[in-house]
């Protein structure tokens, strides 16, 4: 086990051609949401654009089909991975860190 542990997220962009509002917004936002096991989504009608972050690699040709469904074009998509490194477990950090203040502890007393 080790200290640090790798990770990524997917982000995607996609253009969206349709939108006219914030209900057209929800509308996208609602549909993906069900579609696909996402972190985060959020449209807007002013960009004509929708971001998607998933931890997971989504399937672009269902996303197109799923938002083709509901009425709107899918223009785009570009796709950008995220990897960075985080603390791999509290409690191993923690006593990482008690070990050495032990001896420290010991070496000033």
């Amino acid at each position: 086990m080790g200290l640090f542990n790798k990770r990524k997220n997917y982000t995607y962009s996609l253009a969206i051609d349709g939108m006219r509002c914030s209900m057209c917004e929800a509308h996208i936002n609602d549909v993906v949401r069900k579609n696909f096991n996402i972190k985060k989504v959020k449209s807007s009608h002013l960009k004509n654009n929708t971001t998607i972050i998933s931890l997971e690699q989504l399937d672009i040709n269902k996303l197109k089909e799923v938002i083709k469904s509901t009425g709107y074009e899918v223009l785009k998509v570009e796709v950008k991975i995220n990897e960075w490194v985080c603390l791999y477990n509290y409690r191993y950090i923690l006593n990482f860190c008690m070990y050495f203040f032990r001896i420290f502890i010991c070496i000033l007393l």
